[in-house]
Formats: C-alpha cells, structure tokens, sequence
C-alpha cells in the first residue's frame, strides 16, 4: 500500500466536497481496519485474501475516500466473488479462491458468494470518531448452491429480513411512542392514528409477497426444439419481408430422411414436453389455498406459452415439411376426438386449426388435448383472478380479519355461480381459507399477551376475535347454500357439503379462556368487595310491632390478618399468565392445576367461616344476614 497514504493527518472535510487531488489529507487507515474485520467476519474472508484482492487494487482507496467524505454517496457495497479455477485439470478438492471488491452499485452473478451493505447514518465520516456508530451494515446472501448447507434464496433472505427484524422493530417502536403519547397527552395522535396501520398493512403485504416469492414454481416454462434450418429458412424468409412458407427450404432437405426424422423427433419431443404441463395435478386437500391459486394461474399462463410458440412461423413451418413430406394422415373427426372444435369455436386455435385438420393424426391427437384443458383453466381462473386472499393474509388487527372474510366469501359465492369451478376442489379451497384464517388468529392475539392484559382489554381483543369467528358461520353457512345449487345447477355428482374447521379448536381456546378470565375477575372482584366492607354498620329492621329499630350489625366479613385472600388468589392467577393460552398444551393443564388447588384453599378457607358465622347465628334473621355477606362468592361451583 502507498505509504503516502497512510501519514497522520487531521479528518476529511465534512463540507461534502470532494476532493480533486491527493494533495488534500485523507488517512483510510480507521476505514481500511473497519472493512477488514466485518468482511472477516460476516464473509469468513481470510486475510490474505483480501490482500491479494481488495487492498491491491489501485481504485479501493479512492472509493473509501469518494464514500467517507462524499455526501453523494451514502452507500458501500462488499461483494464476494467466487474466482473460477485457471486450470481445468485442478483437483477438485482444492481450495477455492475468492475475490472481493468495493462497488457504489450493487450487482448479483451466479458467481456472488455474497456481500455487505455499508450505509452512513450522516453525510460524511469522522474518521476521528469510532466508526461503528457512524455506519449501518447489513450481509446478504449470494447466489444459493444446490446441497450447500445453509444456503438460501435472495427470497428467503429478505423475508427473514423483514419478519423477523424490520416488522417487530417497527412495531415495538410504534407500540413505545404511541405508549409514551399518550401518557403525556392522554389521546393518541391522529397522524399516527392514520398513517401507522397503513404502514403496518404495506409492511405484512410485503412480507406475504415475499413468502410467495419464496414458494416453488410448480408449472415448469416449455420451450419447443426447432430445428437449426428451420429457424433459418423463417429468419431469411423475415429478412426478404416474405411469407414463410414450404417454398423457402432447400428442396435437397425435403427429400432428405435424415432431416424429416429428426422433424418427426422434434414433434414426439413437443408432445413430451407439453406433456409436463397437461399431466401436472394437484391435490386441493394438501397445502395452502394461495397455492391453489397460484396453481391455476400458473398454469394458465403456461398453457399460454405453449399456445404462443405453436402459432409461431417455426412450428407452422416444421408440419408444413412434414405435410409435404406426407409424414401424417388426415383422420376424419379429429376435431371431435381431440377437443379442437371446442377451442376453435372460442377463438384459441383460429390461427391454426386449418392448417392442422389435414396432417395431425399420430402426435397432434396428444399434443392438442391441453387445448380442453387450457379452456377449463381459463373459466377456472375467473375465479382465482383477483381473489381477495391477500386481504386476509396480511391482516393485521382483528377488524380486517373479519373485513377480509366478507371479501373472500362474497367473491367465492359470486363466482362459482358462474364458473365450472368443482364444489370437490372448492370444499377444500374452503378448509385451507380455515387454516390461514387459523395462523391470522394466532399471529394476531399472540401478539397481545391475552393474559396481561386488563380484563377490560382482554374482554375487548377476544370479543373481537368472537366477532370473527361468528362471521365465519355465517359466510359458511351462505357458501354451503350456494355450493348446493351449483351442484345441481351443473349437474356435479352429489357431495355432501361438509367442513373440516382448521380454527375450531382456537375458537374452543378463546371460548375457554374468555370463560376462565371471567370466572377469575368474578371471584377476585367479590373478594375484595366482601373483604373492604366494615365489620361493623348500622341496619334498619322492624321490630314485631313494626316500629323501626336502629342497630349495628355484627362484623360477618373474613379478617384480611386472618387470611390474605386477595393476594392469594392474585398468586393464584399467576401460575397461568405466563402460559400460551391459545396453545392448549399439556403446561396449560398443569398451570390450571396449580391455579385450581390455590383458589380452592381460599374457598375452603371461606366456607370453613361462613360455617362458623352460619352456626353462632341466634336466629333465622341473622342467618340470612350472614349469607347475604357471603352470597356474592359463590362464582365458582364447588366441587
């Protein structure tokens, strides 16, 4: 390295100019150190390596000069590049060689092992200062490699990104200053109150996206071969502004048997590749029901493809040799039997289908049966298309979740009025709207920590998830009537209409624990009403003579010194608030156990006095009395 580069000297300039000279001082010492250990560390990059390759080249210094003092440049890139082997002979096992470099813009090669964004949280660096605080860094990931442990996909990078540490720090900071907010206002504010939600609904939006992103292609892209000489008589038929016909190919090939079978091999090829589109199936009962959907219109634009290259010049031309070469036969009813009558009268096949009625009996009978099946998936997927699912995917709070239902239900029943959709595959569809209706649920309340919050909050949060789940019936319960007539309606073979609910057992959970939390702030509101009132007060009765007699009432009420009740059943509840309630789990029971035992002693305790109070009563008047006073524990049956 220059050692003329490396002389003490005072800062860069923080004015954001950018210096024209080496004569101004600039010390890349702080920085060169700081690059060194974070690419040791977050790229495992060894130290020679960035020697021989980063710190050598003779632009490196230049660009963390142009980074540290330029204001027009906010951020760095460190990208790591696998180094291809100079001899091909190499052993395999030896070791791999990498390549680091410094770029103010980002690129992504199949040769990335991966790289650093370094971003500055001011214009210019104090290179005085400690650079860590001055800079934000974020890894990413390069191009994945088959089998390599740990390797995941851009996709699969910036969804952890934004799951797990963009989304829960926005929302613990939303959650701190709207806290904070209000303690000193006492009212929220109504920017946040309209901007927030919205951010929170783009940020779970882009999340789900990414999930989808993540999820793999299950229609695989068909490319058709064509034959070199083909593709050569269309392209010279182009240049000459012709129309591409028999005619443009040297008549020596179409006499040619070596070339007419490899054509013929061409066209068995096509059928087995739109083979891997027409045999594709998928089973409604398993996975999700954006995957449903994705299936159909992944499909649609498949079949679209393969529509698009059978009209294309090359494929008209290769069965126009192979009609010359009178390679096929004609078969009457061919448009009956291969279902091309159905999409010629629809307008898909127009193009093509007289010049294909005369020379496809042995492959084409095969080869067009997508065409049926491309017409069924387009009636399909005037159902998948615009289907609301999103809505309720990225739902954030409890109202959009029942909004979202509303949506789904009302475009679901709308449409499968008029599309062919089969009530078998929608039954399904239907259970796995369940089941992302379930993880909405539980993303939702789990997040609210159901059993720390004021009764009056928790009676709320769950109130609303009741609300949901009430919606659910009801939209069930319309679907279920419109699934009947469609049944009828296009004459499907009967199928009962039933449900297999993935969020019936979460709505037992929430039905319980709004049951339990209510039975519990019962009891301790009780106790602490009967066991605040004084022992003594004045009561009015009449005497037998009915004239009114003033008296004070003997004290009834248990002694807080004799027993703490209140805190007893306070400790009590603890041993179930730090249980993932909507679980369901074995250390749930347990939990309920210890909470049952511990209320128990209390109202043991209890009865033992009500029996004590009930058996030095004097008289039936007194006796009532006294269970008056005690009346308002009995919340809980007794076992």
């Amino acid at each position: 390295m220059d050692e003329e580069g490396v002389q003490p000297s005072p800062p860069a300039a923080t004015n954001g100019d950018v210096p024209g000279a080496l004569s101004e001082p600039f010390d890349p010492v702080p920085l060169k150190e700081y690059l060194e250990k974070i690419i040791i560390f977050l790229l495992a990059a060894d130290a020679s390596d960035l020697e021989s390759s980063l710190f050598a080249y003779a632009d490196t210094l230049e660009k963390c000069k142009r980074f540290a003092t330029d204001q027009q440049s906010p951020v760095l890139y460190i990208l790591k590049e696998r180094e291809a082997k100079k001899d091909e002979a190499t052993d395999d096992t030896s070791p791999q060689t990498y390549n680091y470099t410094l770029s103010q813009e980002i690129t992504y090669l199949p040769t990335h092992v991966g790289s650093i964004v370094l971003m500055k949280r001011s214009p210019t660096l104090d290179l005085l200062r400690p650079l860590g605080p001055q800079l934000q860094c974020m890894p990413l990931p390069g191009a994945p490699i088959a089998g390599e442990p740990g390797a995941v996909s851009p996709y699969e990078a910036l969804h952890s990104y934004i799951h797990l540490a963009v989304s829960p720090y926005f929302n613990a900071y939303v959650s701190s200053k709207g806290g904070n907010q209000q303690e000193m206002t006492g009212k929220k504010n109504e920017d946040n109150k309209m901007g927030i939600p919205m951010a929170k609904k783009k940020i779970a939006e882009l999340e789900l996206s990414l999930l989808h992103l993540q999820q793999n292609v299950e229609i695989p892209e068909i490319s058709l071969n064509i034959h070199p000489f083909v593709q050569r008589a269309v392209e010279k038929c182009r240049e000459q502004s012709k129309r591409v016909t028999v005619d443009a190919v040297d008549p020596q090939v179409l006499s040619d048997s070596a070339v007419l079978n490899k054509l013929q091999g061409d066209v068995n090829g096509w059928i087995k590749e739109i083979q891997k589109v027409t045999k594709l199936s998928r089973d409604p009962t398993t996975g999700t029901a954006i995957q449903e959907v994705n299936f159909w219109l992944s499909m649609e634009r498949a079949l679209e493809k393969i529509d698009e290259q059978l009209r294309s010049d090359q494929i008209m031309l290769t069965l126009d040799i192979l009609k010359h070469a009178k390679r096929f036969h004609a078969t009457v009813g061919f448009i009956a039997d291969t279902g091309l009558k159905e999409s010629t009268e629809q307008g898909l096949y127009a193009a093509i289908a007289s010049s294909l009625l005369s020379l496809l009996s042995d492959w084409f009978p095969k080869l067009f049966k997508y065409s049926r099946l491309l017409c069924t998936v387009r009636k399909y997927n005037q159902l998948m298309k615009d289907f609301p699912l999103n809505e309720l995917l990225s739902a954030t709070d409890l109202d959009k979740i029942k909004e979202s239902l509303l949506l789904i239900f009302g475009h679901l029943n709308k449409k499968l009025k008029l599309v062919p959709y089969p009530i078998r595959r929608a039954l399904p569809l239907v259970e796995a709207i369940s089941h992302d209706l379930n993880d909405q649920l539980l993303k939702v309340l789990g997040s609210r920590r159901l059993m720390y919050m004021e009764y009056d909050d928790f009676e709320k949060a769950t109130a609303g998830a009741v609300d949901v789940f009430r919606t659910w019936d009801d939209q069930i319960k319309e679907f279920t009537n419109v699934a009947r007539d469609v049944t009828r309606k296009f004459k499907e073979k009967f199928l009962p209409i039933r449900f297999n609910s993935a969020h019936a057992k979460l709505q037992e959970r929430v039905t319980f624990v709004r049951a339990f939390r209510k039975q519990h702030e019962q009891l301790h509101q009780t106790i602490v009403r009967v066991m605040t009132d004084p022992k003594g007060k004045k009561a009015v009765i009449l005497s037998s003579d009915g004239v009114a007699e003033s008296l004070v009432e003997e004290a009834e009420s248990i002694s807080i010194s004799d027993i703490n009740s209140v805190e007893e059943v306070k400790h009590a509840y603890e041993s179930v608030k730090n249980i993932d309630v909507l679980e369901g789990t074995e250390i749930w029971v347990q939990a309920e156990t210890t909470y049952n035992e511990r209320v128990s002693r209390v109202e043991n305790q209890i009865i033992a006095r009500l029996r004590d109070r009930l058996g030095t009563a004097k008289n039936a008047n007194e006796m009532f009395r006294v269970f008056s006073k005690f009346n308002a524990l009995f919340v809980r049956p007794k076992a």
